[in-house]
């Protein structure tokens, strides 16, 4: 298990930052959707984890519509909305007290989940994504309110070399690579 230095790199959308030498990843005003980060690195062998906290940037204290996960390396802004692609894995970060249940992208195709099997984050809270190339598995845990969860992720629509991602929706938001 490797723990090395990430940053985020390539990014698109209209109205985000990177700040503290690509260490945080913001989305400082209200627009529809499209912001994303990447991260620096390209993982295609053994066992990678990424730890990140979601940061406050306005009064509010839920995490809104973030996802956290992995894209492949090859896959370009160009191809298509990353939280559409069949190369896209990632958990949903909203965990509002009425929602039944949490949301997550798998092969491209968002699915809702029970809180159950992942519930959620908040901001302030630290969560890791773990990358194992080598069992072509990620998985998340929530370090503050102590959730995990895991995906098998398909080589065919996914190939290696992998890299994270954060996709940003509509309300402000910010995350931090610790």
């Amino acid at each position: 298990m490797t723990e090395e230095a990430e940053r985020f790199d390539e990014t698109g959308g209209y109205s985000h930052s990177l700040l503290d030498n690509n260490q945080v990843f913001e989305k400082s005003m209200e627009t529809y959707g499209g912001e994303y980060a990447r991260g620096q690195r390209k993982y295609s062998t053994g066992q990678h984890r990424i730890r990140f906290q979601l940061e406050v940037i306005s009064s509010q204290t839920v995490a809104n519509a973030i996802f956290i996960g992995i894209i492949s390396s090859g896959v370009t802004a160009k191809d298509q909305y990353f939280n559409r692609t069949p190369s896209t894995y990632a958990w949903g970060t909203a965990s509002n007290e009425w929602e039944t249940d949490s949301k997550i992208i798998e092969n491209g195709i968002h699915r809702s989940v029970s809180k159950d099997k992942w519930p959620g984050a908040k901001t302030g809270d630290i969560l890791e994504l773990m990358i194992d190339c080598d069992n072509q598995t990620i998985s998340i845990e929530n370090q503050t309110r102590q959730g995990k969860d895991s995906m098998k992720v398909d080589l065919i629509n996914s190939p290696l070399p992998w890299k994270f991602i954060v996709i940003f929706f509509t309300r402000p938001d910010r995350v931090r690579l610790l």
